[in-house]
């Protein structure tokens, strides 16, 4: 019974370190809180909403329909409740169809010419529902790294990463076309070139890159991914990636010439 209590303990204490790696971090709802806060306010207001969302657009939008007994004020309240929970209004099409990007002046479309829908956007990194997370992601590091990395897998604050979160450990899908890893290693070279810590890299390091592929089927148990709303395809976590998901999937050598 004493064991069983030891590792329930542990398990308490794992789970708060967990979650203290999310604390302060700003993060837009997810889709699925949104729904059910819309939901609740739909017979207050009664509209109707729309989300759009499948494998290919990673990033969801919330598409609102205003209707026509919808007074001023009931429009701005429902676009503040969005702003609240993180999402701000990236297209505002009227009854005639044209299509505006200022919200700034939504007030002034409301008066002026009668509002049809307004669509939604993520103002901040937002969690990525799992059964939308795509079979593999890729990280990029310093081949340097990769012993170490097979032995104890990617974790936050291990200063293997090269982005400028040390506590975020950043993948990208490349089977979306906008991203060339070999383009991304040129530019860090290029960046990370005169940095003390390149410098004293040892020459036969120097230039050369690992690109890890991971399988997120295997980290779904255990991790949270929030998407970057302003770059499609690319992703980050706050959890450790186990050895187990990773493998190399190519060596990419910059010619510093």
């Amino acid at each position: 019974m004493n064991n069983y209590k030891n590792m329930m303990a542990l398990r308490v204490e794992e789970i708060k370190e967990h979650n203290k790696l999310y604390e302060g971090l700003i993060y837009t709802y997810s889709v699925q809180d949104v729904e059910h806060i819309l939901h609740s306010y739909q017979l207050k207001y009664g509209y109707k909403y729309d989300v759009l969302q499948n494998v290919n657009i990673m990033m969801p939008y919330i598409i609102i329909y205003i209707l026509k007994n919808n007074p001023i004020l009931e429009i701005l309240e429902i676009s503040k409740l969005m702003n609240n929970c993180g999402w701000y209004p990236m297209d505002i099409i009227t009854i005639k169809g044209k299509r505006y990007h200022d919200k700034k002046t939504l007030k002034n479309f409301i008066v002026n010419e009668p509002i049809k829908y307004i669509i939604f956007r993520a103002r901040f990194d937002i969690e990525i529902d799992k059964k939308f997370w795509p079979e593999y992601l890729y990280h990029l590091t310093h081949l340097k790294n990769l012993n170490k990395i097979k032995k104890y897998g990617l974790v936050p604050r291990s200063g293997e990463k090269l982005s400028g979160h040390e506590d975020h450990i950043y993948l990208y899908d490349i089977s979306n076309k906008n991203y060339s890893m070999k383009k991304f290693a040129k530019d860090i070279e290029k960046n990370f070139i005169n940095i003390v810590t390149y410098k004293r890299m040892p020459e036969e390091y120097k230039g050369k890159y690992a690109l890890l592929k991971i399988d997120m089927e295997m980290q779904k148990d255990y991790t949270k991914l929030f998407g970057d709303p302003d770059l499609q395809g690319a992703y980050f976590t706050l959890d450790n990636i186990s050895p187990l998901s990773i493998s190399l999937d190519e060596i990419i050598m910059i010619n510093k010439k």
